[in-house]
């Protein structure tokens, strides 16, 4: 009996060990699943933060990136963060830059230093578009057509002191002195000293059979200017048709050293000779005109050798008959 209870209890007692044995497996296993599990909760912490709540936004709402700020001149100025496609983009103080493309249907709304950028160069555009119109106009002998486009740019640009003086031609070529004389006089209250206004409104008063009145003009121009051979030589013009055939001498001398080869002031300087008596000379300067004359003068080349003909027979000294 008593080795049959001490096999009994033997049993029981490895029965409790290996009872706690398993308890104790179930134990490990359970807290490295509690591990396993605490590692996977805390990588996906880390892997994916909470949002903050002041940055959630409606899904109403454009998502705007922002950008970083920049450091300028040792201050922090914060970049504008991309605005609205439909919204015009404001520029920072004191930027300027052209407009940006619109898309269909966008109105975009120019700043007044742009419209006013944009108006100054339209106005420039028109002015020199009138102006090189007028200009080929007058150089192919449309003269009316000239009048116009000149009209056109002096609306545009009235201090335009060139559009003054080439309407001023333009008219005189249609027979409108008084038109062109206050074209030019236009042009001089611009620019007072503005050689080409002061010659042709002296020369449209020599056209006019008003001489005396473009002496003034010209020796302004003369005195300003020395080597202006065209000033010299109308003011020769002048002298001569005022009876001063010694000053217009001088005037005609004056031009030849700065333009030799001109063959108009040879023959307004041997018509001042030969009016003053010295026909050799008027001869010599006859036949530079003739040597200087352009091909194209066929019928003033005729003339000049009849005259000089003339002037040589009258030099012939008749025979004496003893």
């Amino acid at each position: 009996m008593n080795t049959g209870e001490s096999t009994r209890e033997r049993r029981e007692g490895e029965g409790a060990g290996l009872h706690l044995f398993m308890n104790r497996k179930r134990i490990r296993g359970y807290g490295s699943l509690a591990l396993m599990f605490l590692f996977v909760i805390v990588s996906l912490k880390l892997l994916f933060p909470p949002v903050p709540v002041g940055a959630l936004v409606t899904t109403n709402e454009p998502l705007i990136p922002t950008k970083p700020p920049v450091q300028k001149g040792g201050k922090r100025i914060d970049i504008p963060v991309a605005e609205h496609p439909k919204i015009v983009r404001r520029k920072l103080p004191g930027e300027f830059a052209p407009p940006e493309k619109a898309e269909v249907g966008q109105i975009t709304i120019l700043s007044p230093k742009q419209a006013e950028v944009n108006e100054k160069t339209s106005r420039k555009l028109m002015e020199l578009s009138t102006f090189n119109e007028g200009v080929d106009a007058l150089a192919s002998g449309n003269y009316l057509e000239a009048v116009l486009n000149f009209n056109r740019t002096l609306s545009v640009n009235p201090l335009n002191v060139r559009a003054c003086n080439n309407l001023g031609l333009a008219l005189m070529e249609t027979g409108k002195g008084k038109a062109a004389e206050e074209a030019f006089r236009k042009g001089l209250v611009i620019d007072p000293g503005d050689v080409r206004c002061l010659n042709n409104l002296a020369l449209l008063y020599i056209q006019r059979g008003e001489p005396a009145r473009s002496l003034p003009l010209l020796e302004r121009i003369v005195k300003d200017h020395p080597g202006d051979a065209v000033a010299w030589t109308n003011l020769g013009v002048a002298e001569g048709r005022t009876g001063k055939a010694a000053a217009a001498e001088t005037a005609y001398r004056r031009a030849l050293k700065l333009t030799p080869g001109d063959y108009r002031v040879h023959f307004n300087l041997a018509r001042t000779l030969e009016k003053e008596g010295r026909l050799i000379e008027a001869i010599y300067y006859y036949r530079a005109c003739l040597r200087f004359l352009p091909s194209a003068e066929t019928g003033r080349a005729r003339k000049v050798i009849a005259h000089l003909k003339q002037l040589r027979s009258s030099l012939t000294i008749p025979a004496v008959r003893k």
